[in-house]
């Protein structure tokens, strides 16, 4: 009874490990300014082709980060969205372009990309970066954590 006992241990154990390693990178936190934003993470294909579509509400200091891996003029597109927002984009941990005040009034198809090849992609509220004097040039903190 006690060896079935610590199997049944041991298994929940691994299960939840296994859980842990499999979803932990689904949040995370990013700081810009000393200012910290709590971020999902679209590092999927299905991730980033939904993006923040169909979300309503994106508090202050929340946010989505795409994850793209090699550096690329990535275009993106306001598809679904149903709030404005500034789009940040970042080549390694350095803010190298923004986009703000994106709005779908201006068109659902309309494709915006960075000026320079980006890794890295940030879309906050409208008006985020303007309001915390986010610029070009800033560094962006916990990106080599994700």
């Amino acid at each position: 009874m006690l060896k079935k006992t610590v199997y049944v241990l041991l298994l929940v154990v691994v299960i939840y490990f296994f859980l842990r390693l499999v979803f932990k990178n689904s949040t995370s936190t990013i700081q810009i300014n000393n200012r910290t934003l709590k971020v999902a993470l679209a590092k999927t294909t299905s991730e980033k082709q939904k993006g923040l579509g169909g979300v309503y509400k994106l508090n202050e200091n929340e946010g989505m980060l795409f994850v793209m891996g090699q550096k690329n003029r990535y275009g993106f597109w306001m598809k679904g969205m149903k709030i404005p927002i500034d789009i940040i984009w970042i080549s390694d941990n350095k803010i190298i372009d923004i986009s703000q005040n994106i709005d779908i009034a201006q068109g659902e198809f309309k494709v915006y990309y960075p000026t320079t090849p980006v890794n890295y992609v940030l879309e906050v509220s409208s008006g985020y970066c303007k309001r915390y004097n986010i610029r070009i040039g800033d560094v962006v903190v916990g990106l080599n954590q994700i």
